[in-house]
């Protein structure tokens, strides 16, 4: 008799793949809302440029601080409540944010709204990856990336054009009341979910097998799902794989609870794949082994620039178009990010080229892109920077939907919540450094100086990802399951 969990599982519909298109969107709407505003709160607030930036890097600060816990701690809660509490927990601060008395109030309040990101954004990306069929991941992957694009744009757009109109207060206001009426959307729209195995090694009446081999021993447990977890232990540390071991014998097949048995053969590291191990003695070991890992490494190293790029561009060039011979107004800063709008037409187009591709392909053709953008910004006409930085965020978007495909890819079956949130971090502290450390370029030659920083940081992420992502067609090397 088939457990539920053994049976075929049906992938999502339309109304869930819209859900995680929303649930992108909402994640973002406040997060970088702040952009248009920077030179008003340098005048409203009398603060340099680079303190009116806090208000950026204070929200990706937090999101970098905060996602490698939400890693630990929604590793086995359900990934759909927790997304929901966190677009909730970052609509809270959102309006609180509309009383702020000083630039510093404003700050603390950024930052707060940061710490729940991760809540949807890593665990997202890791309930897209269990939910949907692997050839199917990539496609998937771009409708969340457009709608955090379109929740990027919408956030900044409704804040340059309230302020412009009413007050910034007001962009708060509404960007809080938004995200509540998203989290009611994404509520009716998102499925709950497959049932994720527990951890069984733990119950009463699993029992140590010693089988011998570089002093492994195998474990006979129950297992609620079916599926056999191959596990071994050395040294005091539990490893295990969600791979079913070809060697493993079912007992008890008409039992709605089924018996499994790890054969009594010899077990040795090489018996485990690398990808594959997730150490079970806390989530410290877990990470380091994270690190070790260096595929995915080096994708935590483009996730680093994929937001370093987009950050560095969208934060410093509104002091450059604010100033002459542009001297745009806050309303018309905020308009510049309707070339958001070209991502989110151009980004389900090429998850959908890259599953006919590869990856690495994918990450290549978007770097490239995005350099061509940032080159053009460099004109004197406002059209051509336009144009630059439509270019510009199109291949970020593309290289994100990429970046984020790969990491289901080298992050362990088992670890993929805390293997998304380290990427986070990693993503986060770009968005944090290009709040700052432009700043050092800007002094010495403005924006001309910025842009060749830039394209130096987008040109080493580039050659991160061709030397150290193998290349492979998606469907060939995500797991269906963690």
């Amino acid at each position: 008799m088939q457990t539920p969990s053994n049976q075929p599982h049906a992938a999502p519909g339309p109304l869930a793949a819209a859900a995680v298109f929303l649930a992108g969107a909402c994640a973002f709407l406040q997060l970088y809302c702040t952009q248009p505003l920077l030179p008003l709160f340098t005048s409203i607030f009398h603060v340099t440029k680079a303190s009116a930036g806090l208000t950026v890097s204070a929200a990706t600060m937090a999101v970098a601080i905060s996602a490698p816990f939400f890693g630990a701690l929604t590793e086995r809660l359900a990934r759909r409540r927790v997304i929901l509490a966190s677009i909730l927990g970052m609509a809270i601060p959102t309006l609180l944010a509309a009383t702020s008395q000083s630039l510093t109030q404003l700050i603390v309040w950024r930052f707060l709204q940061g710490v729940m990101v991760p809540g949807v954004v890593a665990v997202l990306v890791t309930y897209i990856g269990e939910e949907w069929p692997p050839n199917r991941v990539p496609f998937i992957m771009s409708l969340y990336v457009s709608g955090t694009a379109l929740g990027g744009f919408l956030g900044r757009l409704t804040a340059g054009l309230l302020a412009d109109w009413f007050s910034w207060r007001v962009s708060f206001l509404a960007l809080g009341l938004a995200s509540f009426a998203g989290a009611a959307a994404v509520a009716a729209w998102l499925p709950h979910g497959r049932p994720r195995p527990t951890s069984r090694f733990s119950r009463p009446g699993a029992r140590d097998l010693p089988v011998g081999g570089a002093g492994f021993s195998a474990y006979k447990g129950q297992a609620e799902t079916g599926r056999v977890l191959q596990v071994a232990k050395k040294g005091g540390n539990l490893y295990e794989s969600g791979e079913e071991h070809p060697s493993a014998a079912k007992a008890g097949s008409d039992s709605a609870e089924l018996m499994y048995e790890l054969k009594p053969v010899p077990f040795t590291e090489s018996s485990f794949s690398p990808g594959c191990l997730a150490p079970k003695g806390g989530h410290l070991p877990q990470v380091r082994a994270l690190f070790r890992l260096p595929r995915l490494v080096a994708t935590f190293a483009v996730g680093f620039n994929v937001l370093f790029s987009l950050v560095g561009v969208f934060t410093w060039i509104t002091f450059h178009l604010a100033a002459p011979p542009f001297s745009l107004s806050t309303a018309a800063l905020s308009s510049l990010f309707f070339v958001y709008l070209v991502g989110l037409l151009v980004t389900p187009v090429a998850g959908y080229l890259i599953t006919r591709t590869s990856l690495r392909a994918g990450i290549a053709g978007a770097m490239l892109l995005s350099m061509l953008g940032v080159l053009l910004t460099l004109a004197p006409s406002l059209v051509v920077v336009i144009l630059g930085l439509a270019l510009m965020s199109s291949g970020v978007f593309i290289a994100q939907t990429a970046s984020q495909s790969f990491l289901r890819v080298a992050t362990p079956a088992g670890s993929r919540v805390t293997g998304a949130g380290l990427y986070m971090s990693c993503y986060y502290l770009g968005g944090t450094a290009a709040g700052v450390v432009p700043a050092i370029f800007w002094s010495v030659g403005k924006w001309p100086a910025c842009v060749a920083f830039i394209l130096f940081a987008q040109t080493l992420a580039l050659a991160i990802a061709l030397f150290s992502w193998r290349a492979a067609k998606p469907a060939e090397f995500i797991p269906e399951t963690a």
